[in-house]
Order: C-alpha cells, then structure tokens, then sequence
C-alpha cells in the first residue's frame, strides 16, 4: 500500500466516524468530517498533506499524488520532473533516445490505435488493461510511457510505481501526435 491510499483510507475512515460519532452522540462531529474534506481539496491543489509528509518518513512507498518533494515544473535537460520516479520528456529527446537504441518504449493505447500506426519497436500495454508484468523493464534503457495526446501514460505510470517499480519513467510529452510531428519512424497495421 502506498501513501496514496493510505491518505484516502485514513480520510475516508474518519469522515464515516465523525458521521457515526455525529448521528450517535452529537452533532459537533460533522466538523471534522468538513475538516477532512477541506485538508484533501487544499491537498489537491497544493500537494501538502501532513499525513502525507509523516508516512513518507516513516518510509510507505510514494504514490503519485503525494510522490515526494514536490519539484514539478523544473526542467532537466529535455524533461519536466513531475515526480521523483516519472518525468516528462519531449519528442526531440525521446527521438534521440530511440535513434541510440537507449529507450524501451511502451504504448498505452488501444489495440486499434496502436494498428492504426506506431512507434517501431514499441510493446502495447494498454491502458484499460494494465499489467506492469507485461512492460519489459531493462535497467540499461530508459523507460518511456506513451498514448496518443500524452494523458493516458499518466494512469499507466502510476499503476507501474504502484506495483513497486522504483525506476524512472518517462512519459512522452504530447504522446503519439508529438511523435509524428518531430518526424518520428511509424509502422501502420500490427
């Protein structure tokens, strides 16, 4: 279990409480219920979560919402961090990292998109049935998650760290359509 779900666990657990506590003893109660919701919409914007901070010291696995020091927007050489583990990169590096043979590129998509055209060499995993058992890991390349506009590849990253994965993954920025608008190689049909 990582911090992720057991902030939404603990949130959840706590906000039936306070309505048990509330419906049998007094009304008060519901007060923390709103306190738990204002702490997770004050989360989603900005990151922070006590919670949060106290069980990544007491060492539960980073999910994607709470993934560790924030240092989202940041550039590193053709990469935006969005977490510890999962970075954006764009088509130019991607394409240099493909050219060399240093990239395991997977496809998020559909069965019928990735026929439709893809990215030669690429291994389908698609999102609506992901197993990171499928996605072949090796630690001499750099793992990069792709879809077709660049959304997809957020889920899919996420599902990866979930299962234990400590690596980096790179999502390629504006997905497929990026590709193919950097000049990236296509293969149409299976």
């Amino acid at each position: 279990m990582n911090i992720d779900r057991v902030v939404f666990a603990f949130a959840g657990t706590v906000v039936v409480a306070s309505l048990v506590l509330a419906r049998t003893l007094s009304p008060y109660w519901l007060l923390l219920a709103g306190f738990v919701g204002l702490n997770m919409l004050q989360a989603a914007f900005t990151g922070f979560c006590p919670l949060a901070i106290v069980l990544r010291l007491a060492g539960v696995p980073a999910g994607c919402a709470f993934a560790g020091k924030p240092r989202k927007g940041s550039e590193h050489q053709g990469r935006r961090v969005m977490s510890d583990n999962i970075h954006m990169a764009d088509p130019a590096t991607v394409l240099e990292w493909y050219k060399s043979g240093a990239a395991t590129i997977v496809d998020v998509r559909e069965r019928r998109e990735h026929e439709a055209g893809h990215i030669p060499g690429s291994v389908l995993v698609p999102l609506s049935s992901f197993d990171p058992r499928k996605v072949p890991v090796d630690p001499q390349k750099k793992l990069v998650f792709h879809c077709q506009g660049g959304m997809r590849c957020g889920p899919a990253a996420a599902k990866m760290l979930e299962s234990g994965f400590s690596g980096e993954i790179h999502r390629l920025r504006g997905g497929f359509n990026a590709w193919l608008q950097a000049g990236g190689a296509v293969v149409r049909g299976a």
